[in-house]
């Protein structure tokens, strides 16, 4: 009777598919190795130490390549800028104290890597159409701005673009993100200055803008 059942045990064991044995066994492994909270926090917590050296390692070289790029197209458009106003006359000159394509074109970056290039684009048309440059040209056709339209044209387009860097501000970081790139921002708006004053805090208000961008590119 002994031998009879030793050979039915023994016909079960070969007639199991393999897979079920192993995977049983695995499991039991699983159980004996599995701590409390092995499994709490999501998948990243899963991972084995090097796992997370490797997430870390990644994300620094994503933030420091992002900063690059930021900040190619921010000299590029200084050095752009610097090279038109050696060949255009002192009147021109004098109504282009900073030129705002770098930020523009970085704020487009920013965008499409976060993916929202789009709308980010369509707000700041939006924007853009009550610009007191705009305005005037509708009215005046291509007579020179006094330089009251210059630095109005420059402080409305900041205007505009602050409002899609804290936008994406908000995208990339959250509240915290957003309130230090609006803090950073208004520290540096223009007041009722005129003249070589109000050009000076244009520029300090251009420079802050990039500050922020880089800010964004660190932050990505």
């Amino acid at each position: 009777m002994d031998e009879r059942r030793g050979r039915l045990a023994d016909q079960r064991e070969d007639d199991e598919p393999p897979g079920d044995v192993e995977d049983r066994a695995l499991h039991v492994d699983e159980e004996q190795h599995d701590e409390p909270g092995d499994h709490q926090g999501g998948a990243e917590q899963e991972l084995p130490r090097w796992g997370h050296d490797l997430v870390t390692r990644y994300r620094r070289a994503v933030a420091v390549h992002q900063r690059r790029e930021v900040e190619a197209i921010l000299a590029g458009a200084r050095a752009e800028h610097r090279a038109l106003l050696e060949h255009v006359s002192p009147a021109l000159r004098a109504s282009l104290p900073v030129d705002a394509t770098g930020v523009t074109q970085a704020i487009a970056h920013v965008a499409g890597v976060v993916g929202i290039e789009e709308e980010v684009a369509g707000e700041q048309r939006r924007g853009h159409r009550a610009n007191p440059a705009v305005l005037h040209g509708r009215v005046f056709g291509r007579e020179p701005l006094s330089p009251e339209t210059v630095i109005a044209a420059f402080v409305d387009g900041a205007r505009v673009r602050a409002a899609a860097l804290e936008r994406l501000a908000d995208e990339i970081g959250g509240p915290s993100l957003a309130a230090e790139v609006a803090g950073l921002l208004a520290a540096a708006r223009v007041g009722e200055a005129s003249g070589a004053d109000a050009v000076a805090a244009v520029r300090d208000q251009q420079a802050a803008q990039e500050q922020a961008l880089l800010l964004l590119a660190d932050a990505l």
